[in-house]
């Protein structure tokens, strides 16, 4: 048996042709190996990008450069099936690629990949064999491959070629964009969609998207309810900032929380009625926010806020949760939540909803106030609600070793300050990842600059990543 396989193996060295299971595979393969793959669809054909193709797994699971020079290949276009072969070798840009190929149309795909959604941080993705990751990228590697992703204008390169979009997560992405017209300006929003390549940059290259036509490039702002309805990547959570310290979670099952939503202009009817005005509009209707579980951290108008609360309870089949002075609230006439859908959940409780575990923990605020620890996607979110800032506090969060952290920086009525919230997360170094400040903006008489509380964590040189968010703002992380 052992002298079968030895000469099996001399065999396919002979020939010089090995069959890979698939596109991932054969970038671990040295330079200048020979491959031949088979079935592979094609996302980027013939006379899109001169010279080249690109080329997927019908999975979707991986996707690469085809160098085919200056050869004629009018059948090679979009969501054809091909064969490949050629030698397997990385160009100066840094993607792997496959070059000398011959390129044969075996038929059509059923239908065309639908690409993978994912955050400017992911595009690129981490190495994967021989090709290398891209700069500041996460995950899994994706060059070669058709995605989408989305963000705000924020570079336009002095050869009108290329822009760089951020989408808050952390790692902006460049766009190629020798194919549109018009061109992306300055602050635009945009949604694109396009194959992953790479620029040369040491040590490791910068994922570019190349868009292959003008549709790929949508310019508009989605709508706060597109956002909600797009699904969310596997071991991701999508926060959602509604404003004041109103928040939706979403994740890849589906599954919606939201805490303290202060949809309506509620607190204008506390006397004097002009002093809590909103000063942003409502970003959405309450009852198309859709949630399973709604939490509240204390019975304040703008936290516990029944012109929200009554319109999520009679649009959806939520069940409300928190501490006993809003699990009262929830059933009075103004909101009228029956018995079976609330619930009292106080400090150092901890409950589970549909698979995900929730822990009420210490907020120093009113009597019963609580701030949460959300375990979704495989991360630990904190968010303070209102809380003034003492030993207890940072003690307690620590403890819970939280990854996302969303803090309140107003400094007034009893919150604690930029400093304070900036200390809380320096804190918590250990473990936590993100820091995202909230409870400001929606009033004149209680709000603060966050870039106060962005320079108060860079004094501090907190481990976690400052993430300021719009208003309406999206991220996933």
């Amino acid at each position: 048996m052992k002298t079968v396989l030895i000469l099996s193996l001399v065999t396919l060295l002979i020939a010089g042709t090995i069959h890979a299971a698939t596109i991932g595979e054969i970038k671990s393969w040295e330079e200048n190996s020979q491959v031949s793959l088979e079935g592979k669809v094609i996302t980027c054909g013939y006379g899109t990008y001169a010279y080249r193709l690109y080329i997927e797994e019908p999975d979707r699971s991986a996707g690469i450069q085809v160098y085919i020079g200056g050869t004629s290949l009018p059948d090679a276009t979009e969501n054809k099936l091909v064969n490949v072969s050629g030698i397997l070798y990385t160009q100066s840009s840094g993607e792997r690629a496959i070059k000398n190929a011959t390129v044969t149309v075996v038929g059509t795909a059923p239908s065309p990949l639908v690409p993978p959604m994912m955050v400017n941080k992911m595009v690129g993705g981490e190495a994967q064999g021989l090709q290398k990751g891209c700069t500041g990228a996460i995950g899994v590697n994706n060059v070669g491959a058709l995605v989408q992703t989305w963000g705000k204008v924020i570079y336009v390169d002095g050869s009108n070629t290329w822009v760089k979009i951020d989408d808050g997560s952390g790692n902006p992405v460049q766009v190629d964009t020798t194919k549109l017209n018009p061109k992306p300006k300055l602050d635009d929003m945009i949604i694109v969609t396009g194959v992953v390549s790479c620029k040369a940059n040491t040590p490791d290259p910068i994922a570019i998207i190349r868009p292959r036509r003008q549709e790929d490039v949508l310019f508009r702002t989605p709508t706060l309810q597109e956002w909600m309805d797009l699904p969310v990547p596997p071991g991701k959570v999508r926060i959602y900032w509604l404003g004041q310290a109103g928040f939706l979670f979403k994740d890849s099952e589906g599954r919606k929380i939201c805490v303290d939503l202060y949809l309506s202009d509620y607190c204008a009817q506390v006397p004097p009625n002009n002093t809590w005005v909103r000063l942003v509009p409502v970003p959405i209707p309450p009852e198309n926010v859709q949630p399973g579980l709604t939490l509240c951290t204390h019975d304040h108008g703008d936290h516990t806020d029944p012109w929200t609360l009554q319109p999520i309870c009679n649009s959806s089949s939520s069940v409300f949760w928190g501490p006993t002075s809003c699990y009262n609230h929830f059933a009075a006439s103004d909101i009228g939540i029956p018995a079976n859908r609330r619930t009292a959940i106080n400090r150092g409780q901890t409950m589970t909803w549909n698979g995900i575990q929730i822990t009420a923990v210490y907020a120093n605020h009113t009597s019963d106030s609580v701030g949460y620890v959300i375990h979704m996607a495989g991360r630990k979110i904190y968010i303070t609600g209102d809380t003034a800032y003492d030993t207890t506090l940072v003690n307690t969060v620590v403890a819970q070793q939280p990854d996302i952290m969303l803090v309140c920086i107003n400094g007034k009525y009893d919150n604690m300050n930029y400093t304070q919230a900036a200390q809380l997360v320096k804190a918590c170094d250990a473990t936590a990842d993100y820091a995202i400040p909230m409870h400001y903006g929606m009033f004149a008489v209680n709000t603060e600059d966050p870039q106060n509380f962005v320079n108060a964590c860079a004094s501090l040189n907190t481990a976690a990543q400052v993430i300021v968010m719009q208003m309406p703002g999206v991220v996933t992380l």
